[in-house]
């Protein structure tokens, strides 16, 4: 890349709120394995934001 070349960085990284609008629309549509993996992301999310809170609290 040279200095002239314009360049822009793009975060597609969903937040958790669209995360979890994903995550129930696969609940409802979703394959079994679908609906297993995000049931599965669901509570993995869940034990983040309560560890999050625990460390804010320490």
């Amino acid at each position: 890349m040279t200095d002239d070349d314009q360049s822009m960085k793009v975060c597609i990284a969903p937040n958790w709120e669209q995360n979890a609008v994903m995550l129930c629309v696969v609940l409802r549509d979703g394959t079994l394995k679908g609906q297993s993996d995000a049931q599965a992301e669901i509570i993995r999310m869940g034990q983040l934001l309560d560890q999050m809170g625990a460390q804010r609290s320490s």
